[in-house]
């Protein structure tokens, strides 16, 4: 058997919102939910399909999503303040999001 033969294929992440993103990030756009928003958003930022977000675009994306899922973003963040799981990044990118 060769190495690429091993394929390992994870299940799609449910949650909307994450923790403990390496960059800070809270909205999971892994999640099946958030992937035909992403490419709506793109298109109406008139921004390619393929091209990664940058900050800034990101920072308007996830402002967008949270103005989507209000009370899902509000039980996600009071659930992990309440249980101290917010690392540094995270609340820092929530700052820079206007949200926190």
């Amino acid at each position: 058997m060769k190495p690429w033969d091993k394929v390992t294929v994870r299940p799609p992440d449910d949650r909307m919102f994450i923790v403990s993103n390496p960059y800070g990030y809270v909205v999971n756009i892994s999640n099946p939910q958030i992937q035909p928003l992403i490419q709506q958003f793109k298109r109406n930022n008139l921004i390619a399909v393929n091209d990664p977000f940058d900050v800034e675009q990101r920072a308007d994306f996830e402002r967008y999503i949270i103005s989507l899922f209000p009370s899902e973003f509000a039980k996600w963040h009071n659930e992990n303040q309440k249980n101290f799981t917010l690392d540094g990044k995270t609340q820092k990118w929530l700052k820079i999001l206007g949200v926190c």
